[in-house]
């Protein structure tokens, strides 16, 4: 038992008491068939133990689920559309803004060459305008925020069974985000596996059509 116990002492000092207890148990139930050979030396059961101890662990895998989209082929070209959609919206309202800059400096100039009473029409109409391109600007906006979080919705939705394939093949029971690990004894993430099988199955981020009801036609190459 002593050199089970001493490969359980130097690999688990850092862990929460509750998973000390479960992987414990695990060790010790694949550790007792050769404690009762007695046939193998101290080393090679220490051996034993600390690869039971890696196959414990690797059944925990971590992902960092943000660059999924961020650095696969399919998320580029998705982030592309939004990116110039946005871009061609704020370029749309400094646009708007100058037009009406100098529709304003003008009535500023009208103001001193018009009667009270018509001046007063010209300025109402004028605020009318503003506000009504100010609702009509804000929709876009807004219509361009839920796109990409629907975007992003889609984006997982496709992701994740590409994820739990990658998880099957590491031989991983669950996947958990990389920020919320404090502590790795072994490489556990897959975040590049997954991106290199998000792009084998998007390659040259094509656009999958289930996006194309989100994207209007016209931003879009398919």
């Amino acid at each position: 038992m002593t050199a089970v116990q001493n490969t359980i002492g130097r690999g688990f000092a850092l862990l929460p008491v509750g998973l000390k207890a479960l992987i414990c148990l695990s060790v010790f139930t694949v550790a007792t068939p050769a404690l009762r050979a007695q046939e193998n030396t101290d080393a090679n059961l220490s051996g034993e133990a600390s690869t039971e101890e890696f196959q414990t662990f690797s059944t925990l895998l971590t992902i960092e689920r943000d660059q999924l989209y961020q650095r696969s082929q399919l998320g580029i070209a998705l982030e592309a559309i939004l990116t110039g959609e946005r871009d061609a919206l704020q370029t749309e309202n400094q646009q708007i803004f100058d037009a009406l800059t100098t529709e304003e400096n003008e009535l500023v100039t009208l103001r001193g060459q018009t009667e009270p009473e018509a001046f007063s029409v010209l300025a109402s109409a004028f605020d009318e305008k503003v506000q009504r391109i100010r609702q009509e600007q804000d929709l876009k906006l807004r219509t361009l925020v839920r796109r990409r979080e629907e975007i992003l919705n889609r984006f997982v939705t496709i992701s994740l069974p590409l994820v739990a394939q990658v998880a099957r093949d590491r031989g991983g029971l669950a996947v958990i985000e990389r920020s919320q690990v404090f502590l790795v004894v072994q490489d556990i993430d897959i975040t590049t596996d997954a991106i290199a099988l998000i792009d084998q199955v998007y390659s040259g981020g094509n656009i999958p059509n289930m996006f194309l009801q989100v994207i209007p036609p016209e931003t879009t190459e398919n």
